[in-house]
């Protein structure tokens, strides 16, 4: 092995062992498989009376999972939709400021 090729690998392995998990502006830790992602203003009453926000604007995921592994496509993990939620969460039961991540 070359000294740059030796030099280009450790600063590759360097900057990956420094980068951050994220999917567009979303962290790894806020990725959710949730069965919905509705507005707030769409929510049934039973749903709604959950979120302790009167005022809460945006979406909300239902029923949401943490993805546990950001390296497989998430459309293979998620069949349903993928979301990035960076509110509070219920549980899982409801999170709060979600945004459905599109599936490419």
């Amino acid at each position: 092995m070359t000294r740059a090729t030796s030099i280009a690998l450790i600063a590759s392995l360097a900057g990956a062992a420094f980068a951050t998990e994220s999917v567009g502006d979303c962290s790894i830790n806020n990725v959710k498989c949730c069965d919905q992602v509705k507005d707030v203003k769409d929510l049934d009453e039973g749903t709604a009376s959950l979120i302790d926000i009167p005022e809460l604007l945006g979406q909300v995921g239902l029923q949401c999972d943490q993805v546990p592994i950001l390296g497989v496509a998430i459309q293979d993990m998620c069949k349903n939709t993928a979301a990035c939620c960076d509110g509070t969460t219920q549980n899982g039961l409801v999170n709060v400021n979600c945004t459905p991540i599109p599936l490419i």
